[in-house]
C-alpha cells in the first residue's frame, strides 16, 4: 500500500493539452506541452510566464475543469493527492483544492458578502457555529468583515478579489491554487495576503500561485516554475534557478526588480550576486557604495519619468485641444447607502498624464465614472470642457472621453475582435476607410492580428484586456481613462501597452491612469492623486509622494521595490527618490564609480566561485 505521506500534493505527468478550435476554421495549437511537474505536500510554488504562456490553463487542470468542462485534446495525467483529475468530479476536487480564478466575478453570485463565504461551508454540512467562525476569520483575514452585509456587486474590483479569496480560504483546503491573487489588490492588501498565506503554509498547506507580482511572490515561494509557450523552461528550488541565463529579456522582465538591478550591475562589471529581495541587495551593495567618494546627486522632479519611444507612424494627434476636467466639492452615494466620494475637488488640465491611486474602495472607479457621465454626482459639480455633465449624455461624453473598464468583460460584446474595434468609430460616424485603417493599426500594435476573426469573449483574460483597450483607442478620444490597464498582463506586454499610451499622450491627449501598481505609477505618471475614503489625500508630483511615508501609510500604499531599496541605501549617500530600475542603475554608476577588482561570479546562484 502506498504511504499517504509520500503521495505528491500536485503532479503533472507528461501533460499535453489543446483547446478545441476557437472557430471552425482555426487550427488547434497545443497550449501545454510535455509538462512534468511535482509539488510536494507543504511546498509553495510560484508559477511565472509571459501573457498567453498557458499558466491559467495549467492551473485549471488541477481541479479537473480542464478537460472535463472544456473538452479538447488531453494527454498525460494530473494527480491531486494521487487522484486523477480527469476522472474525479470537479465538485469533489473542489473539496481538496481551493481554487481562486483570475476573474473574481466568476466566483461571486450571492446577495451578501457573508453569504458568499458561507455558501460552500453550508454545502459541506458544517455546524452553524463552525460556519460562523470560519466566515468571520476569512473576512477579517482579507479585510472585509466591516462589509459583510454589503452586496458583492457593489464592491470595488479589489474588494471583489478579496471576497473571492475569503470564500476559498474559509474552506480551509489542504491545497490552494491561486491565479493572479493580487491583480486588483492595493499594496498593503498584498502584504496582508502575504501574511495570511505564510501562516497557512506554516500549517503545512500546499500553495501554487501564478502571479505577475514577482516582487511580492518571491517572499512566499520556495520553488519557481517558468512557463513559456506552453513549456516549462525552468523548474525547481528558487536558489537553483539560473536567473541570469533565462532565454530572453521578456522572460527576465518577469523577475523581481532587485534581480533586474543586480543583473544590470553585473553587466557593468560589478561582482554582486543576483539578489531576490531588498535586504539581500542592500547587503550586497553597501560595500560598493561605502568605498565611493562623494554622494550621488538627488534626482530632480523634472527628470523624465520614463524613456520616450518613437511615436507610431499611424497615430494621429488629437484634432482639437482636450477638454479640461473639473470636479468641485463632489459627493457620490450609491443607492445602497455607500458614500464613495466625499467633497472631492480636482482639476485635470488638457494634455496632462495623471495617476489616480488609493486603497481598495477609495472611490477611484466612481470618480472615473463621474468624469465620463456614467454616474452623476449626488452633490457638487463635474465639468468637462466647461460643460456640466448633468446636461451631457454618456454618448456625448464618449466622443471626448474614452473609459477602459477595470474588467474587460464589462465592455466587450461583438462577434469578432475586428468588429469589436470597429464598433466605436462607426458609431461616431467615422468613414469606413478610416475605420479600417484604425482597426488594422491597433490589431498590429497590440499583436491581435491572429485573433481578428475570433469572438473576443473566448480569449484569455490578458488578450481580452488588450481588445477592450484597443476598442476605446479606435475612437481616438481626447481624454483616455484607464482602470488597471495592465492587470493580467506580463511585464513586457504591460510595457508595450504603456508605450502606446505614452505615445498617445505625447500626441496631445489627456491620460488618467487608475492603478494599484506603484511601479506603473512611478514609471509613467508625473502627477499622482491619492484618494482615501472618498477624499483627496494628496495631489502633486509622483516623485515627491514616494518620499512621504506618512501619506503612504494612511493610503495603504508602498513605494516600488526599487524606491524602497534606494531609501534604505540613503545613509551611504544614495539618492532616495529614484523611481525605476534604469534610474537606480544610472545613480549607482554615478555614485560608485568603476567596479573594483573582484572574484568572478558563478553562473548559478550568483555567489563567488570558491575555486577561483
Amino acid at each position: 500500500m502506498t504511504d499517504v505521506q509520500t503521495v505528491a500534493a500536485l503532479q503533472w505527468e507528461d501533460l499535453e493539452y489543446t483547446y478545441p478550435p476557437l472557430t471552425p476554421h482555426m487550427p488547434s495549437t497545443p497550449v501545454l506541452r510535455n509538462i512534468c511537474l511535482t509539488l510536494h505536500r507543504g511546498e509553495r510554488g510560484l508559477l511565472l510566464g509571459p501573457t498567453g504562456a498557458g499558466k491559467t490553463t495549467l492551473l485549471l487542470t488541477s481541479v479537473g475543469i480542464i478537460p472535463q468542462r472544456t473538452g479538447g485534446r488531453f494527454r498525460g495525467r494530473v494527480l491531486v493527492a494521487g487522484q486523477d483529475t480527469r476522472h474525479t468530479p470537479v465538485a469533489q476536487m473542489a473539496t481538496r483544492v481551493g481554487f481562486l480564478f483570475q476573474d473574481p466575478e466568476a466566483q461571486l453570485f450571492h446577495v451578501r458578502v457573508d453569504d458568499e463565504v458561507a455558501f460552500a461551508l453550508e454545502n459541506l454540512g458544517l455546524p452553524e457555529e463552525e460556519i460562523t467562525r470560519r466566515v468571520r476569520w476569512a473576512l477579517e483575514a482579507v479585510g472585509l468583515w466591516h462589509l459583510r452585509h454589503h452586496p458583492p456587486a457593489q464592491l470595488s474590483g479589489g474588494e471583489k478579489q478579496r471576497l473571492a479569496l475569503a470564500a476559498v480560504l474559509a474552506m480551509q483546503p489542504a491545497i490552494l491554487v491561486l491565479d493572479e491573487p493580487t491583480a486588483n489588490l492595493d499594496p498593503v492588501g498584498r502584504e496582508d495576503l502575504l501574511h495570511v498565506l505564510q501562516a497557512l503554509a506554516a500549517e503545512g498547506r500546499t500553495l501554487f500561485l501564478a502571479t505577475q507580482e514577482t516582487d511580492w511572490g518571491i517572499h512566499l515561494a520556495d520553488t519557481m516554475h517558468i512557463l513559456v509557450e506552453g513549456q516549462l523552461i525552468a523548474s525547481g528550488p528558487i536558489s537553483t534557478i539560473r536567473m541570469d541565463a533565462l532565454p530572453s529579456p521578456d522572460v527576465q522582465a518577469l523577475l523581481p526588480q532587485t534581480v533586474q538591478i543586480t543583473h544590470a550591475l553585473r553587466g557593468h562589471g560589478f561582482s554582486v550576486p543576483l539578489c531576490l529581495d531588498i535586504d539581500q541587495t542592500v547587503k550586497a551593495l553597501v560595500p560598493l557604495l561605502a568605498r565611493a567618494s562623494p554622494p550621488a546627486r538627488s534626482l530632480s522632479p523634472s527628470t523624465e519619468v520614463h524613456p520616450s519611444p518613437p511615436l507610431p507612424m499611424d497615430l494621429s494627434p488629437t484634432p482639437s485641444k482636450p477638454p479640461s476636467i473639473v470636479l468641485r466639492d463632489v459627493h457620490y452615494t450609491y443607492p445602497s447607502g455607500v458614500r464613495a466620494l466625499r467633497g472631492v475637488t480636482l482639476h485635470v488640465e488638457p494634455g496632462e498624464f495623471v495617476a489616480l491611486v488609493g486603497p481598495n474602495g477609495a472611490g477611484k472607479s466612481t470618480l472615473a465614472r463621474l468624469c465620463n457621465g456614467l454616474l452623476k454626482p449626488t452633490q457638487g459639480v463635474v465639468q468637462v470642457g466647461g460643460q456640466d455633465t448633468h446636461i451631457l449624455s454618456p454618448a456625448q461624453l464618449a466622443r471626448r472621453i474614452g473609459y477602459v473598464f477595470q474588467h474587460p468583460d464589462h465592455q466587450i460584446f461583438a462577434a469578432t475582435v475586428w468588429e469589436e474595434l470597429a464598433f466605436g468609430p462607426r458609431n461616431l460616424g467615422v468613414p469606413d476607410e478610416e475605420v479600417t485603417r484604425r482597426v488594422e493599426e491597433l490589431l498590429r500594435r497590440f499583436h491581435l492580428e491572429a485573433y481578428r476573426d475570433v469572438p473576443p469573449a473566448v480569449l484569455g483574460f490578458g488578450l481580452r484586456r488588450k481588445v477592450a483597450l484597443a476598442s476605446v483607442l479606435a475612437m481616438q478620444p481626447a481624454v483616455l481613462i484607464l482602470d488597471e490597464p495592465t492587470g493580467g498582463l506580463d511585464a513586457t506586454a504591460g510595457r508595450d501597452v504603456m508605450h502606446y499610451v505614452a505615445a498617445y499622450h505625447r500626441a496631445g491627449h489627456t491620460i488618467i491612469l487608475i492603478t494599484h501598481d506603484m511601479r506603473l505609477v512611478a514609471e509613467w505618471a508625473p502627477r499622482t492623486v491619492v484618494l482615501q475614503e472618498g477624499r483627496i489625500l494628496y495631489d502633486g508630483p509622483t516623485r515627491t509622494l514616494f518620499q512621504r511615508p506618512d501619506l503612504l501609510h494612511l493610503a495603504r500604499l508602498t513605494p516600488p521595490p526599487v524606491t524602497q531599496l534606494a531609501q534604505k541605501l540613503e545613509p551611504w549617500g544614495f539618492p532616495p527618490d529614484v523611481l525605476t530600475v534604469s534610474e537606480f542603475v544610472a545613480a549607482f554608476l554615478n555614485h560608485a564609480g568603476p567596479p573594483p577588482p573582484s572574484t568572478d561570479l558563478s553562473s548559478g546562484n550568483g555567489e563567488p566561485d570558491p575555486e577561483r
